[in-house]
Protein backbone atom coordinates (compact mmCIF):
# COMPACT_ATOMS: atom_id res chain seq x y z
CA UNK A 1 0.00 0.00 0.00
CA UNK A 2 1.76 3.34 -0.90
CA UNK A 3 2.02 5.61 1.93
CA UNK A 4 2.12 9.20 1.31
CA UNK A 5 0.72 12.10 3.55
CA UNK A 6 -2.28 12.06 5.81
CA UNK A 7 -1.23 8.66 6.43
CA UNK A 8 -1.95 8.29 10.06
CA UNK A 9 -5.24 9.26 10.04
CA UNK A 10 -5.71 6.28 7.98
CA UNK A 11 -6.26 2.36 8.52
CA UNK A 12 -3.18 0.44 7.89
CA UNK A 13 -4.00 -2.20 9.85
CA UNK A 14 -5.48 -4.02 6.53
CA UNK A 15 -2.00 -3.86 4.33
CA UNK A 16 0.33 -6.23 3.90
CA UNK A 17 3.27 -4.30 2.56
CA UNK A 18 3.45 -0.37 3.37
CA UNK A 19 5.17 1.69 0.41
CA UNK A 20 6.76 5.05 1.84
CA UNK A 21 6.93 7.46 -0.76
CA UNK A 22 9.66 9.17 0.51
CA UNK A 23 9.21 12.11 -2.39
CA UNK A 24 5.65 12.76 -1.22
CA UNK A 25 7.22 13.91 2.40
CA UNK A 26 9.50 16.97 3.25
CA UNK A 27 11.74 14.77 4.78
CA UNK A 28 12.83 13.75 1.43
CA UNK A 29 15.66 16.69 2.12
CA UNK A 30 17.09 15.75 5.10
CA UNK A 31 18.64 12.47 5.61
CA UNK A 32 18.07 12.16 9.47
CA UNK A 33 14.57 13.36 9.38
CA UNK A 34 14.03 10.60 6.61
CA UNK A 35 15.22 7.97 9.20
CA UNK A 36 13.14 9.35 11.99
CA UNK A 37 10.08 9.14 9.74
CA UNK A 38 10.85 5.34 8.40
CA UNK A 39 11.12 4.40 12.36
CA UNK A 40 7.98 5.90 13.16
CA UNK A 41 6.16 3.95 10.34
CA UNK A 42 7.70 0.77 11.77
CA UNK A 43 7.32 1.69 15.34
CA UNK A 44 3.34 2.33 14.60
CA UNK A 45 2.51 -0.03 11.97
CA UNK A 46 4.84 -2.74 12.54
CA UNK A 47 4.20 -3.43 8.97
CA UNK A 48 7.21 -4.27 6.22
CA UNK A 49 8.64 -1.00 4.76
CA UNK A 50 9.09 -0.88 1.00
CA UNK A 51 11.08 2.66 0.32
CA UNK A 52 10.61 4.50 -3.00
CA UNK A 53 12.39 7.66 -3.87
CA UNK A 54 10.59 8.33 -7.31
CA UNK A 55 12.92 10.32 -9.06
CA UNK A 56 11.29 13.13 -11.48
CA UNK A 57 11.78 11.65 -14.32
CA UNK A 58 8.72 8.71 -13.63
CA UNK A 59 7.06 10.66 -11.18
CA UNK A 60 3.68 11.44 -11.32
CA UNK A 61 4.55 15.41 -11.18
CA UNK A 62 7.90 16.65 -11.06
CA UNK A 63 8.99 17.65 -7.31
CA UNK A 64 10.01 21.19 -6.28
CA UNK A 65 13.14 21.91 -5.99
CA UNK A 66 14.01 18.51 -8.23
CA UNK A 67 15.73 15.94 -6.13
CA UNK A 68 19.29 15.17 -7.49
CA UNK A 69 20.14 11.58 -8.75
CA UNK A 70 23.13 11.45 -6.27
CA UNK A 71 20.81 12.59 -3.48
CA UNK A 72 18.84 10.00 -4.15
CA UNK A 73 21.57 7.67 -4.28
CA UNK A 74 22.57 8.65 -0.61
CA UNK A 75 19.15 8.48 0.68
CA UNK A 76 18.72 5.38 -0.34
CA UNK A 77 22.03 3.97 1.37
CA UNK A 78 21.34 5.58 4.35
CA UNK A 79 17.91 3.95 4.48
CA UNK A 80 18.31 0.47 3.69
CA UNK A 81 19.34 -0.32 7.23
CA UNK A 82 15.35 0.92 7.92
CA UNK A 83 13.59 -0.72 5.36
CA UNK A 84 12.87 -4.26 4.34
CA UNK A 85 12.68 -3.74 0.58
CA UNK A 86 13.26 -0.90 -2.48
CA UNK A 87 11.82 0.03 -5.31
CA UNK A 88 14.20 1.58 -7.94
CA UNK A 89 13.50 2.42 -11.97
CA UNK A 90 15.29 0.13 -14.43
CA UNK A 91 15.84 3.54 -16.11
CA UNK A 92 17.50 5.27 -13.44
CA UNK A 93 20.80 6.11 -13.82
CA UNK A 94 21.51 5.00 -10.04
CA UNK A 95 19.75 1.58 -10.53
CA UNK A 96 22.85 -0.56 -10.60
CA UNK A 97 24.05 0.89 -7.88
CA UNK A 98 21.07 0.29 -5.32
CA UNK A 99 20.64 -2.65 -6.31
CA UNK A 100 24.21 -3.84 -5.51
CA UNK A 101 23.23 -2.09 -1.96
CA UNK A 102 19.85 -3.64 -1.14
CA UNK A 103 21.57 -6.83 -2.24
CA UNK A 104 24.65 -6.81 -0.16
CA UNK A 105 22.16 -5.76 2.79
CA UNK A 106 19.59 -8.52 1.90
CA UNK A 107 17.09 -6.23 1.37
CA UNK A 108 14.90 -7.26 -2.41
CA UNK A 109 14.40 -4.70 -5.23
CA UNK A 110 11.31 -3.80 -7.19
CA UNK A 111 12.87 -2.78 -10.73
CA UNK A 112 10.03 -0.33 -11.76
CA UNK A 113 8.86 0.90 -15.05
CA UNK A 114 6.50 3.86 -15.40
CA UNK A 115 4.93 5.18 -18.06
CA UNK A 116 1.82 7.58 -17.73
CA UNK A 117 1.37 8.49 -21.32
CA UNK A 118 0.84 5.68 -23.34
CA UNK A 119 0.93 1.77 -23.04
CA UNK A 120 4.20 0.54 -24.41
CA UNK A 121 3.74 -2.41 -26.76
CA UNK A 122 4.38 -5.87 -25.73
CA UNK A 123 8.18 -6.21 -26.80
CA UNK A 124 8.50 -3.08 -25.09
CA UNK A 125 7.46 -4.36 -21.96
CA UNK A 126 9.84 -7.36 -22.47
CA UNK A 127 12.42 -5.44 -23.03
CA UNK A 128 11.92 -3.55 -19.33
CA UNK A 129 11.42 -6.69 -17.54
CA UNK A 130 14.73 -8.49 -18.90
CA UNK A 131 16.32 -5.03 -18.11
CA UNK A 132 14.92 -5.64 -14.25
CA UNK A 133 16.67 -8.91 -14.06
CA UNK A 134 19.50 -7.73 -15.38
CA UNK A 135 19.92 -5.67 -12.25
CA UNK A 136 18.60 -8.93 -10.17
CA UNK A 137 15.47 -7.46 -9.43
CA UNK A 138 12.82 -9.97 -7.23
CA UNK A 139 9.79 -8.57 -8.65
CA UNK A 140 8.99 -6.27 -12.14
CA UNK A 141 6.56 -3.84 -11.69
CA UNK A 142 4.92 -1.54 -14.60
CA UNK A 143 2.88 0.79 -13.77
CA UNK A 144 1.52 1.82 -17.42
CA UNK A 145 -1.50 3.99 -18.41
CA UNK A 146 -4.45 1.44 -19.72
CA UNK A 147 -7.74 3.31 -19.59
CA UNK A 148 -9.26 1.29 -22.12
CA UNK A 149 -10.70 -2.32 -21.74
CA UNK A 150 -7.78 -3.40 -24.82
CA UNK A 151 -5.37 -2.12 -22.95
CA UNK A 152 -5.95 -3.35 -19.74
CA UNK A 153 -6.08 -6.41 -21.31
CA UNK A 154 -2.99 -6.12 -23.38
CA UNK A 155 -1.43 -5.23 -19.81
CA UNK A 156 -2.73 -8.25 -17.76
CA UNK A 157 -2.17 -10.48 -20.88
CA UNK A 158 1.55 -9.28 -20.93
CA UNK A 159 1.27 -10.21 -16.90
CA UNK A 160 0.07 -13.67 -17.40
CA UNK A 161 2.61 -14.57 -20.12
CA UNK A 162 5.74 -13.18 -17.88
CA UNK A 163 4.39 -14.08 -14.79
CA UNK A 164 5.54 -17.77 -15.22
CA UNK A 165 9.62 -17.52 -14.59
CA UNK A 166 9.09 -14.33 -13.58
CA UNK A 167 7.59 -12.19 -10.47
CA UNK A 168 5.56 -9.49 -11.98
CA UNK A 169 3.44 -7.02 -10.80
CA UNK A 170 1.21 -5.15 -13.35
CA UNK A 171 -0.35 -1.74 -12.28
CA UNK A 172 -2.94 -0.30 -14.96
CA UNK A 173 -3.21 4.22 -14.35
CA UNK A 174 -4.89 6.21 -15.60
CA UNK A 175 -9.20 4.52 -15.21
CA UNK A 176 -11.49 5.87 -12.77
CA UNK A 177 -12.26 2.34 -11.72
CA UNK A 178 -10.60 0.09 -9.48
CA UNK A 179 -11.67 -3.47 -11.41
CA UNK A 180 -8.05 -3.09 -13.38
CA UNK A 181 -6.12 -3.61 -10.39
CA UNK A 182 -8.40 -6.31 -8.62
CA UNK A 183 -7.85 -8.29 -12.15
CA UNK A 184 -4.35 -8.26 -12.26
CA UNK A 185 -4.26 -10.78 -9.88
CA UNK A 186 -6.32 -13.53 -11.96
CA UNK A 187 -3.43 -12.67 -14.49
CA UNK A 188 -0.48 -13.50 -12.07
CA UNK A 189 0.36 -10.11 -10.67
CA UNK A 190 1.67 -10.23 -7.46
CA UNK A 191 0.86 -6.88 -6.13
CA UNK A 192 -2.14 -4.87 -5.64
CA UNK A 193 -1.60 -1.26 -5.19
CA UNK A 194 -3.95 1.12 -2.71
CA UNK A 195 -3.48 4.81 -1.37
CA UNK A 196 -2.92 5.24 2.53
CA UNK A 197 -3.78 8.69 2.81
CA UNK A 198 -3.98 10.69 -0.56
CA UNK A 199 -3.60 9.30 -3.77
CA UNK A 200 -0.35 8.69 -5.52
CA UNK A 201 -1.63 8.07 -9.07
CA UNK A 202 -4.55 7.67 -11.11
CA UNK A 203 -7.13 5.23 -10.63
CA UNK A 204 -5.64 4.33 -7.20
CA UNK A 205 -8.19 2.91 -4.99
CA UNK A 206 -8.28 3.61 -1.08
CA UNK A 207 -6.98 1.03 1.29
CA UNK A 208 -10.81 0.02 2.60
CA UNK A 209 -12.02 0.29 -0.49
CA UNK A 210 -9.49 -2.29 -1.97
CA UNK A 211 -9.34 -4.44 0.87
CA UNK A 212 -13.03 -5.23 0.47
CA UNK A 213 -12.98 -6.07 -3.14
CA UNK A 214 -10.18 -8.05 -2.76
CA UNK A 215 -12.13 -9.66 -0.09
CA UNK A 216 -15.40 -10.44 -2.54
CA UNK A 217 -12.78 -11.31 -5.92
CA UNK A 218 -10.86 -13.82 -3.77
CA UNK A 219 -12.40 -15.00 -1.36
Amino acid sequence: MAAGPGWEASDWSRADILEIRLDHFPEVRDGVAAEGLLEKFRSVTGRPLLLTIRSDRERETVLEPPLSEPDRLSLFARLLPRCDAVDVEIGAGIAGRVARLAREAGKPVIGSYHNFRRLPPFFRLEEKLNRAEQLGAAVFKAAVRAEKTGEVFQLLDFCRRASGPHLVAAVPVGGRSPLPRLLAGYFGSVLVYAALGRPTAAGQPGLAELAEDLKRFYR
